[in-house]
């Protein structure tokens, strides 16, 4: 979900993702490591979807409303972080999404992706530094 940010988007690659490791256990073979070999399953089809659909919303800063008298609600932070993920670069945002919403080590994010764990090391790095940029206006919001 937050690396489509499409529910019916992300149900459809679930329900493909499953249907797959069904059909790929059927033939025989057997998973060592189910929760790596899922995520790729289903990063694999995220960027395909991705690629496929090549449309971009660009949100420009001055757009996010922030009302300064009143304490953020959850849901309010919550959307804010949303729209943040979404503007990082895609590698980015896959590495920072597995990382720290799903809890993979670096080194099994790296596996997923088929990257080093220090190119996966720097691209969280990087997400949190633009994510730092992206929610400076709220981060400012909350600490007042």
């Amino acid at each position: 979900m937050r690396m489509t940010s499409c529910a019916d988007i992300s149900d459809d690659i679930t329900q493909e993702t499953f249907i797959r490791v069904h059909t790929h256990l059927r033939k025989g073979n057997v998973l060592v490591d189910p929760i790596p070999f899922c995520l790729m399953i289903a990063r694999q089809r995220v960027m395909n979807v991705v690629r496929n659909s090549k449309q971009t919303t660009s949100i420009e800063e001055d757009s996010l409303v922030v009302d300064p008298h009143e304490a953020l609600h959850a849901e309010d932070l919550r959307s804010h972080i949303a729209l943040a993920l979404h503007r990082l670069p895609d590698p980015a945002r896959e590495a920072f999404v597995l990382r720290y919403y799903d809890g993979l080590s670096y080194d099994e994010i790296a596996s997923v992706t088929n990257e080093t764990a220090g190119t996966v090391r720097m691209r969280v790095f990087r997400a949190k530094t633009l994510l730092k940029v992206l929610l400076r206006v709220v981060v400012g919001e909350v600490r007042s």
